[in-house]
């Protein structure tokens, strides 16, 4: 990324900011990662209630406090989708998760990890909104498919954020600020399962917006940091923000 100077407004502007841009940068990393989870996971629990309920018979043969046979029909979906269907319609993501891993990774150091992440986690919202269309016209086929492609924009993530915090946070602080931006997989997992509703009403659109416009790749093309974080991260991890000697994209 090409170095930009610094404008008095961006240096008065720093002034408002209390918390260093690096930790926002990490705080908005621990949210990609919510996002990131919530979106993936969302599917294993909604498809409980898309599917049809199989009846089950229980059969009560013990001698001691005996149970009545008793046959449980309970309310389900409308999809009579095997189990079989249903496990590769939630496994097939991880074949474009997969193979978006390298690609992430050098599209982030060359282009900056804030559009590869951005565009990753926009093809992730889209694709979730997709599941209703896709499901009443094509059934649980189309589904695995989206589902593939799901995986694609999720697959530039962690790559992404790899790139943000060799940009972005000094070696003495990685430790630190990345298990802050790691700890959004587990945390994800358990707000998921907890208030999947609220979560994903919540935070899918907003979060996006927000990381695009008061996040930027490097502290280099930063318009309103703070001059001496500024220098500070120059001076900590300069020579990788200035590297030119990138192999090209291979594609």
């Amino acid at each position: 990324m090409k170095p930009i100077e610094q404008t008095p407004r961006g240096i008065a502007f720093s002034k408002f900011f209390i918390i260093p841009q690096r930790s926002i940068v990490a705080i908005m990393g621990f949210f990609a990662i919510v996002t990131g989870y919530s979106q993936r996971q969302c599917l294993s629990m909604a498809i409980t209630q898309m599917v049809v309920y199989r009846n089950k018979t229980k059969m009560g043969d013990t001698i001691i406090c005996p149970v009545e046979d008793a046959v449980r029909t309970q309310q389900g979906g409308e999809y009579d989708w095997t189990e079989e269907e249903q496990g590769r319609t939630l496994s097939f993501f991880f074949f474009g998760y997969l193979l978006a891993h390298i690609p992430g990774g050098m599209m982030g150091d060359r282009f900056g990890f804030k559009w590869v992440l951005n565009g990753g986690l926009m093809w992730s919202v889209t694709t979730t909104f997709l599941v209703p269309v896709t499901v009443y016209y094509t059934e649980h086929i189309g589904l695995t498919i989206l589902r593939v492609t799901q995986g694609l924009g999720q697959g530039v993530i962690f790559p992404s954020l790899s790139v943000m915090v060799s940009h972005w946070v000094p070696k003495h602080e990685r430790g630190r600020l990345g298990a802050v931006i790691l700890g959004g997989g587990q945390i994800g997992n358990v707000l998921l399962f907890a208030f999947a509703g609220l979560l994903l009403d919540s935070f899918d659109w907003q979060w996006v917006t927000l990381q695009a416009l008061i996040c930027y790749s490097d502290p280099v093309t930063h318009p309103f940091i703070k001059p001496a974080e500024r220098e500070y991260l120059v001076q900590q991890i300069g020579a990788h923000i200035e590297r030119t000697d990138l192999p090209p994209v291979p594609w």
